[in-house]
């Protein structure tokens, strides 16, 4: 009976450690025309990927490739096609909210979705997603996103406004931010800013993450930091007294974090 038993142990081990299997659809593309008259905004809610990026003008176009998980295959392939993701077009806006298929604990269904916006024109972006990184570049307008599980952000070569609130992930943002506000629970935040001065308060807040500013030699815009760990000064430009800085304009980029602040060599 002594001999039985680890083989016994080791037969419900391997059991409970069972290869998952994932399952993909091919890539799905809509294609909506715009004009540049066009007053319409994108909204998403997802589970899984979003990005969004400049491209062609006079179209939208979504691509989108479905996912799930599960202990077999014909299980996730059954989970995939029962995920619903048209996007639908209106007079105001582009909506994609796919419909998931219950799931169990260990099993796990997701859409990579990229969104192409015409070059050169505004769009106001909603992004609600889980567990998924966040692509923004190239595009004028305001984002809001919030932001829940683990998501990475990647906001490049952008221009406007942003509202951003994440459980979880880095955040590397630039380069020309108008205003709003950045929170995270955790992780780190590398802001690149390009614009000397904005049209409002930057608001940025982490729990604990260290936060790095990248900023254009001599700004205009204020500076008020508060870094439970320290602020490190790499600045030419930038002569804190105390944890401030004062430019001769209007507006300020405020900081606090659980972390530390770092200001980085100036952007020429």
């Amino acid at each position: 009976m002594k001999k039985i038993l680890p083989l016994m142990l080791m037969t419900v081990l391997s059991c409970s450690k069972a290869t998952k299997v994932t399952e993909k659809s091919k890539e799905s593309q809509f294609n909506f025309g715009v004009k540049p008259s066009d007053k319409v905004s994108l909204k998403i809610q997802n589970i899984g990927n979003v990005t969004v990026k400049s491209s062609v003008p006079d179209k939208i176009v979504a691509m989108i490739t479905k996912s799930a998980t599960s202990q077999n295959r014909s299980k996730a392939a059954e989970l995939v096609d029962a995920i619903i993701f048209t996007p639908v077009r209106s007079a105001e806006a582009i909506t994609y909210k796919p419909g998931f298929p219950a799931i169990s604990s260990s099993e796990k269904v997701s859409t990579d979705v990229t969104f192409l916006l015409p070059l050169n024109q505004h769009f106001p972006v909603s992004v609600a997603t889980v567990n998924g990184k966040l692509h923004i570049g190239g595009i004028r307008g305001n984002v809001n996103a919030l932001l829940k599980g683990t998501c990475p952000v990647f906001i490049k070569t952008f221009t406007g406004r942003l509202e951003l609130n994440s459980e979880g992930g880095d955040m590397s943002i630039g380069y020309k931010i108008t205003g709003g506000s950045i929170k995270s629970n955790s992780g780190n935040i590398l802001l690149t800013q390009r614009l000397k001065n904005m049209d409002e308060d930057l608001i940025i807040s982490s729990t604990s993450g260290d936060v790095s500013l990248e900023l254009i030699n001599n700004p205009e815009f204020s500076l008020e930091l508060d870094g439970k760990k320290g602020i490190e000064n790499k600045s030419a430009t930038i002569k804190l007294s105390g944890n401030n800085y004062k430019g001769k304009g209007k507006y300020r980029i405020v900081v606090k974090t659980g972390g530390k602040i770092i200001l980085r060599p100036d952007l020429f």
